[in-house]
């Protein structure tokens, strides 16, 4: 769907929204589309919504689509907090603001690892979840993992603005089959408040759910892209109960953006039971 249509169902759809209920969250923004069952779709680190246009554009007509931008990423200002944490936090209460019934919630990287913390530490508001090339922890729980995590943390916070836009922009240039194709998405990466990705990449690195992973009630689906690290988040999932698994190959991180037909077949026959 062309962005300039979709931000017109975008401005369509997020002003009664946003009129309705009680304070509006600040670890977050919301752009609200569609009609029907509910949806949420939560960006990995740093990046923008944009990187769901096409599943929002796919969904249309069949869901009413919450898409978020966590604060300090991709050039939204921060609010000084930890973001995954309290974006978690809040997520609940718009959840329960706006009386969203049992949402489905769909995360990329650390989108989905936010997905599967909110459904464990909320299970009653959850109806499925949807984790997009994610585990449950990037080295959590791992005492040895600690000072490496502590260190690239320092080093984003110490890097000059250039040098932080460069090692952003190699490291998500990496992530797409084609990341010239997916420019706009990598230079709003860039854009990210170095404060914020540095405090979101150490909670990352350092919160694991696994030992919680039972307390989720909601069914999950996890596609992976076919890589080395797959089987290593997969493994980290096999405390959920109700687990169902896909992996796509030929497809790197963004598995939405380079393989959309596989990534669409799996996400609608999970839709399609809910």
């Amino acid at each position: 769907m062309p962005r300039l249509l979709l931000i017109a169902l975008v401005v369509a759809w997020a002003a009664p929204a946003a009129a309705e209920g009680s304070a509006a969250p600040t670890a977050f923004t919301v752009e609200v589309t569609g009609k029907g069952p509910p949806v949420i779709l939560i960006p990995g680190l740093g990046c923008p919504a944009s990187v769901w246009d096409t599943t929002i554009a796919h969904l249309l007509g069949s869901r009413e689509v919450h898409t978020i931008t966590a604060a300090g990423f991709a050039g939204t200002a921060s609010i000084g907090k930890p973001p995954v944490a309290t974006v978690r936090e809040q997520l609940a209460a718009y959840i329960r603001d706006k009386k969203l019934e049992r949402p489905i919630v769909i995360g990329h990287s650390m989108g989905g690892f936010l997905a599967l913390w909110l459904a464990e530490a909320e299970p009653e508001l959850v109806g499925g979840v949807v984790v997009v090339d994610a585990g449950a922890t990037m080295g959590g729980g791992d005492p040895a993992w600690e000072p490496v995590a502590r260190k690239q943390r320092d080093a984003y916070l110490a890097m000059p603005r250039t040098e932080f836009e460069a090692t952003l922009r190699k490291r998500f240039s990496a992530m797409f089959g084609d990341p010239a194709k997916h420019e706009a998405i990598i230079a709003a990466v860039t854009r990210s408040d170095q404060k914020a990705y540095a405090a979101a990449y150490w909670e990352l690195n350092t919160i694991d759910l696994r030992p919680q992973l039972g307390k989720i009630r909601a069914p999950v689906l996890a596609i992976f892209a076919a890589s080395a690290s797959h089987e290593y988040h997969r493994a980290q999932l096999k405390g959920i109960a109700r687990l169902d698994v896909v992996v796509v190959a030929k497809s790197k991180h963004f598995v939405m953006q380079d393989q959309p037909a596989e990534f669409f077949r799996a996400l609608d026959a999970f839709l399609a039971k809910r």
